[in-house]
């Protein structure tokens, strides 16, 4: 298998795990009424994030010929990681705003969002910037 199809392999499911833990987490959060949308998402994508970024790290894009406690990569990644993320972080918030608050339509609509749309746009960027050796 070459490397490319196996990072797209290994990012999707360490993006399925983290996407999974943010929404189901913003799904008990939100629906048993403890936060409401804003705070629930924050709080879910903090713990989505440290999920992310260590299975990426560990895992997904493992740069080769690099010494196992390289710490100036692991800042340097975390560095281009955290916008990448707040990104995901800011589409999700915009859209949970404009489907639940504005709209008023189901939070399912939102969880589409979620599932679909930002993990592609994570991968992207990932891939050709964040773990780019």
């Amino acid at each position: 298998m070459n490397n490319t199809l196996q990072q797209l392999l290994r990012f999707g499911i360490i993006g399925v795990i983290a996407t999974l833990i943010h929404a189901i987490l913003f799904h008990t959060l939100y629906i048993n009424q403890l936060f409401s949308s804003l705070p629930a998402n924050l709080i879910s994508f903090i713990v989505a994030f440290t999920v992310s970024y260590l299975g990426h790290l560990k895992w997904t894009f493992v740069i080769k010929d690099v010494p196992k406690r390289t710490y100036p990569l692991f800042w340097k990644t975390l560095f281009r990681f955290l916008p990448t993320a707040l990104l995901g972080l800011t589409v999700n918030i915009t859209a949970g705003w404009l489907i639940i608050e504005y709209l008023q339509l189901s939070h399912y609509y939102f969880l589409g969002i979620v599932v679909f749309f930002t993990p592609a746009l994570t991968f992207l960027i990932s891939k050709y910037w964040v773990f780019k050796a």
